[in-house]
């Protein structure tokens, strides 16, 4: 962790870090890195050719997502349709070198009005159907996956109703383009961190919250009354003092505790990006986390499916 922890914040800081570091790094350090999606960060920090072939993979895939947000944007003003970039392609942006922020694909939230003519539109474009959910249809272009969103998250999740019109927060970047402002951006990212995590979440999103406190103008008095409408509040307390932990963060005030902050971050070491690390077990994290362990209950959830999000 030690040696995780000076990586990470080499990477966000642009700073250079000597290869002699690397000398006690077992395959557990590298196959962790894997997990967490940190593998472009080692040429990026230590300047090591060995590593080089990371770094530019991750170039490579950034160069074709940002061919697709730029063809997506196109469509939709184009055709008139507002529309909102969310997660990685936004996010990106607050590193140094944004081609170590890795993302899986492009997500953006349109209004439910425009939400089919959307899809349809994309398709006659040349972009296939993928999979479709309550709150998104995934869909593809060359190989990369894309997210179209009528709302932020379904009827199943903790925050539904407080992102429910999430075009009121919002700042226009174009005629129809928008950006959501940046108090709501980060109780958005901190709230989807919250949901992710019950299977299993990564560090990742602890990079992307400590950044947008660095470099966003947040307005804590509307942050903190819209973490205690989440019930989020006592969760935050717990993400500042693993930020503490990481990167020696105190400008934020928090409430100690450091034994429950150490156990989250182990849990979200083993756990992987979206909980697909080999150390992690997401139908267990969820049997524990949703139903405290009682795997009864868990499989009443799953199979009574609450009316609103059925329908």
């Amino acid at each position: 962790k030690e040696l995780l922890y000076k990586l990470i914040n080499a990477s966000v800081s642009s700073k250079t870090l000597s290869k002699s570091l690397l000398k006690d790094a077992d395959k557990e350090f590298y196959y962790c890195l894997k997990e967490q999606t940190f593998l472009p960060m080692l040429y990026q920090v230590f300047k090591d050719e060995r590593f080089f072939h990371y770094y530019a993979s991750s170039h490579l895939i950034h160069e074709q997502f940002n061919k697709i947000v730029k063809e997506i944007q196109s469509i939709l003003n184009e055709n008139e349709i507002e529309h909102i970039f969310i997660k990685g392609s936004i996010l990106k942006n607050l590193y140094p070198d944004e081609n170590v922020r890795m993302f899986g694909d492009i997500d953006f939230i349109v209004k439910e009005k425009e939400y089919k003519k959307t899809i349809d539109i994309l398709k006659n474009k040349g972009f296939t159907f993928d999979l479709v959910s309550e709150h998104h249809t995934e869909m593809k272009k060359n190989g990369l996956l894309v997210e179209v969103h009528n709302k932020v998250f379904d009827a199943e999740d903790k925050g539904e109703k407080f992102f429910l019109y999430p075009f009121n927060h919002v700042i226009k970047i174009d005629k129809f383009s928008f950006a959501f402002e940046e108090s709501f951006h980060f109780i958005y990212v901190l709230s989807h961190y919250a949901k992710h995590l019950i299977s299993g979440a990564g560090i990742r999103p602890l990079l992307d919250i400590y950044l947008m406190m660095n470099n966003y103008n947040l307005n804590w008095s509307y942050i903190d009354d819209s973490l205690k409408q989440l019930k989020l509040e006592k969760f935050f307390d717990i993400v500042l003092n693993e930020i503490s932990i990481i990167f020696n963060y105190s400008d934020h005030p928090y409430i100690e505790n450091k034994n429950l902050a150490n156990e989250l971050i182990d849990y979200s070491i083993n756990s992987g990006i979206h909980g697909n690390g080999i150390n992690n077990n997401i139908i267990n994290n969820r049997i524990k986390n949703k139903a405290g362990g009682n795997k009864f209950k868990y499989l009443l959830m799953k199979l009574f499916i609450p009316l609103k999000s059925l329908f």
